[in-house]
């Protein structure tokens, strides 16, 4: 490993950058988590922190064969998380909510989607695309 990544001193600071990096990861995804549950049932931080990361870690130290399972059933829930989140708004959009309202297209008759000269509007969408390309 050495011979590809030039010295022993490179190797060493990508070590240090990858576990760092990693460790970042997974604060934030405990954050991440906390705030979550937290949004339906009030719990101290550090219960939930603390029993996510002994989930962590035993699934980490089990095998790979299962830490790829879990991977896997993780990474298909998220794909059909996206799916469904993506036609609800859709359908509520549409006027399938329990109001009846249309509110994904109001105010595309009074004044318009597009409103102001050539370079107004090509700044708003630009803008638009920046936003959403972040977000």
């Amino acid at each position: 490993m050495e011979r590809r990544s030039g010295s022993h001193t490179w190797l060493h600071l990508l070590i240090r950058k990858f576990i760092i990096s990693n460790l970042g990861v997974i604060c934030f995804e405990m954050t991440a988590l906390n705030v979550v549950i937290e949004y339906w049932k009030p719990l101290h931080p550090a219960i939930i922190i603390s029993v996510a990361l002994v989930v962590l870690a035993v699934i980490n130290l089990w095998s790979v064969h299962a830490y790829g399972e879990v991977e896997f059933w993780i990474s298909i829930s998220k794909l059909f998380l996206c799916l469904a989140l993506t036609f609800y708004t859709l359908v509520t959009m549409l006027g399938g909510n329990p109001i009846g309202d249309r509110y994904g297209f109001r105010f595309w008759k009074d004044p318009g989607p597009f409103v102001g000269s050539g370079l107004h509007v090509i700044r708003g969408l630009f803008s638009a695309i920046l936003w959403s390309a972040y977000a």
